[in-house]
């Protein structure tokens, strides 16, 4: 005999409450006001941006082709193509690393790292069909 459980979910908001805690989890006392300092976090469906103490310290924001993180001086974008990562790059501070990524048969080929403009390094990857064989560096 089969079973059918069923969940209803309510629309309307749900009543929360704030309380100090002891190490067991028991409710101590009821804590009337939050303050606004610490962290907090605002998620909408394309930015996330956390706060601390009232001041942004990190903003990332979310497209289907790329992830753009900021911390401070220091950015960070990710490209993205068919799901998988195309290039990335990193600035901080005047300087920038860029890596490029190139796929055969949706495996990792080739990865040519740029730093402030002038090729740095090439890494090749030779794949047999199911596992990493070797991988040659260029610098």
């Amino acid at each position: 005999m089969k079973k059918l459980l069923v969940f209803i979910l309510f629309s309307s908001s749900l009543y929360a409450a704030s309380f100090e805690s002891n190490l067991l989890a028991q409710r101590l006392n009821p804590i009337e006001q939050l303050s606004n300092q610490g962290y907090e976090l605002s998620v909408t469906k394309t930015r996330e941006v956390l706060y601390k103490d009232g001041v942004i310290i990190q903003e990332k924001s979310i497209t289907p082709s790329s992830v753009v993180v900021r911390r401070g001086d220091k950015t960070e974008t990710t490209r993205y193509e068919e799901g998988v990562i195309v290039s990335s790059l990193v600035e901080e501070k005047g300087k920038s690393e860029e890596i490029f990524y190139e796929y055969e048969n949706k495996k990792i080929f080739r990865k040519r790292v740029i730093i402030n403009g002038e090729l740095a390094k090439i890494i090749t990857y030779y794949n047999d069909s199911a596992r990493l064989v070797g991988y040659q560096l260029v610098e």
